[in-house]
C-alpha cells in the first residue's frame, strides 16, 4: 500500500468496500495511506530490531505498506479487513520516542532527589536496579543520572532485581532456621542489611502494560523489608545510630493506567509497618483506548468509523483476532512443546488478546510485548503445514535466577515464621555492631 494502485487493488478485493459510496472510499483510502506513512517513516528512523537480525518475510522494516497487504492474506477474507485496520490501528514506539520518555523519567527523578535535600530528609546512595534481564535501557538509565562509576552507558549491576531479592530472602531463611549459608554466593546478613540501610532503590523497567512483574517483585522487596525493619525496636535502633530505612522509587518510561492500578493495589497490600511507600515515575501513560480487550475500543479504529461508518470496526477487528486465536491455540495445543508465553494450559483467550487478556495494541522498537495482541507477534504452523508469518516476531528472553531450591515466595514463608525470633535477634545484634563502629 505504498501507492494508490495497491491501494486501489485492495478496495477491488474487498465487497465490503467496493459497495461504500464514493466520498466514503476516498476518505478511507486517504486514512490509509495517512497511516502507512507514518509506520514507514517510524520504521524507518527506527527498524524494529528483532527483524534486523532475522529474516524480514514480510518486509516490514523497507515497505510496511505491502507488509500489511502480505500479513493480512493470511487471514481468511471475511476477517482480513478486521486485520487491517489492527495494524494501522497500533501504536508503534521508536528509540527517540523511549529516550524522549526516559529522560523525563530522569528528570522527574532528580527533582524528587533535589526536593529530599530542600526538605532535609537523610542523604540516601541511589541503588539502580534492573527489574529483569529483558530491561533494555538499564545501562542509558543509570548513565543519564550520572551514577556514581558509569563513564558510559553499559553500566550493570550484579543481575536483575529477582536476583538481589532470591538471595535476600534465603538469607532471612538462614538465620531464621538457625542454618549456616551453604556457600559463598548467599548473603551475609550484615552484608544484606548494608545494602538497604541507607540506600534509595531505584527500580527500572522499559516498560509495564500490565504490571504483574513490577506489582510481583515489588510485593517481594517490600516484603522482605517488612521482614527485616518492621519491628518497633528495630526502627528505634536505626534511627538511634543516624541510619534510614530504604526508599523506592519505580521508573517506568511506558506504562498503561491498568498497570499502574495494579502496581498501586500491590503496594496497598504489602506496604510495610513504617509506612515506605513506593513512588512511580513514568514518562508516558497508555490509556484504555489503546486496548481491545474487556470491552474497550481502539481509539485509531473511531477514525476508520469516521470514513466508514456502516462498517463495524470494532467487529471486524475482533473477528481477525478470533480467527488467529482459533487457529493459534489449535497449533499451540497440540504441540509436544507447550508454548512458553502462556503456561501449559494456554486459554484461546490468551491466544486473542495476549498475556493478562487486555489486547494491547502497542509495539516497540526493540521487541513487541506479549500483553499485546498475538497475531502480532506469535507464529504458528498452519494445518496445510506453512507457517503464520506475524508482523513483529517477538524475541524470548527469559529471567533466569540461579540456585533456586524454592521460589522467593516460599522462602519468604519460612523466614516469616521464624518461631524462636532468631532472624530478629541477629539483625538487632548487626545494628548494635553498627553503633559501636560508628
Amino acid at each position: 500500500m505504498n501507492s494508490r494502485t495497491e491501494i486501489a487493488d485492495l478496495f477491488t478485493r474487498q465487497d465490503t468496500l467496493k459497495k461504500l459510496p464514493w466520498p466514503q472510499q476516498e476518505a478511507l483510502a486517504n486514512l490509509i495511506s495517512e497511516r502507512v506513512l507514518l509506520f514507514e517513516t517510524k520504521l524507518r528512523r527506527s527498524p524494529y530490531i528483532p527483524l534486523q537480525s532475522s529474516f524480514d518475510h514480510l518486509r516490514v522494516n523497507s515497505s510496511f505498506g505491502s507488509a500489511v497487504l502480505s500479513w493480512m492474506s493470511q487471514f481468511p477474507l471475511d476477517a482480513q479487513l478486521g486485520a487491517l485496520a489492527l495494524a494501522l490501528s497500533a501504536s508503534y514506539i521508536t528509540d527517540r520516542e523511549m529516550d524522549i520518555f526516559l529522560d523525563s523519567c530522569v528528570a522527574e527523578l532528580i527533582e524528587q532527589r533535589l526536593e529530599r535535600i530542600r526538605d532535609d530528609e537523610p542523604n540516601q546512595e541511589v541503588v539502580p536496579y534492573a527489574l529483569s534481564d529483558r530491561t533494555d535501557i538499564f545501562g542509558k538509565f543509570v548513565h543519564a543520572i550520572r551514577q556514581p562509576g558509569t563513564s558510559n552507558a553499559t553500566f550493570k549491576t550484579p543481575g536483575p532485581l529477582e536476583n538481589f531479592l532470591l538471595r535476600a530472602a534465603q538469607t532471612a531463611y538462614y538465620e531464621a532456621a538457625d542454618q549456616s549459608l551453604p556457600g559463598k554466593d548467599y548473603y551475609d546478613l550484615g552484608i544484606l542489611l548494608d545494602a538497604l540501610l541507607n540506600k534509595h532503590y531505584v527500580i527500572i523497567e522499559d516498560w509495564a502494560l500490565t504490571g504483574s512483574t513490577m506489582a510481583a517483585e515489588i510485593q517481594h522487596l517490600l516484603r522482605l523489608l517488612r521482614l527485616l525493619f518492621g519491628r518497633t525496636e528495630v526502627l528505634e535502633r536505626i534511627r538511634n545510630i543516624e541510619y534510614s530505612t530504604p526508599t523506592v522509587t519505580i521508573v517506568l518510561p511506558i506504562a498503561t493506567r491498568a498497570a499502574l492500578n495494579r502496581i498501586e493495589q500491590a503496594f496497598a497490600t504489602t506496604i510495610p509497618g513504617f509506612g515506605v511507600k513506593p513512588r512511580i515515575i513514568t514518562g508516558f501513560i497508555f490509556e484504555a483506548e489503546n486496548r481491545l480487550g474487556g470491552g474497550c475500543t481502539l481509539a485509531a479504529l473511531q477514525r476508520f468509523s469516521e470514513c466508514a461508518p456502516k462498517i463495524k470496526w470494532r467487529e471486524q477487528a475482533i473477528r481477525a483476532c478470533d480467527e488467529f486465536a482459533s487457529a493459534a491455540h489449535a497449533y499451540w495445543s497440540a504441540a509436544e512443546q507447550k508454548h512458553s508465553w502462556f503456561g501449559e494450559t494456554p486459554s484461546r483467550d490468551a491466544f486473542k488478546y495476549g498475556y493478562g487478556k487486555f489486547g494491547w495494541a502497542i509495539i516497540g522498537f526493540s521487541n513487541c510485548p506479549d500483553n499485546s495482541l498475538p497475531a502480532f507477534w506469535l507464529p504458528y504452523l498452519k494445518p496445510d503445514g506453512s507457517e503464520y508469518t506475524p508482523l513483529f516476531p517477538r524475541v524470548v528472553s527469559k529471567n533466569i535466577v540461579e540456585g533456586t531450591g524454592n521460589s522467593i515466595r516460599e522462602w519468604f514463608t519460612v523466614a516469616e515464621a521464624d518461631p524462636k525470633g532468631l532472624l530478629h535477634q541477629e539483625v538487632m545484634k548487626v545494628l548494635e555492631s553498627r553503633a559501636h563502629a560508628a
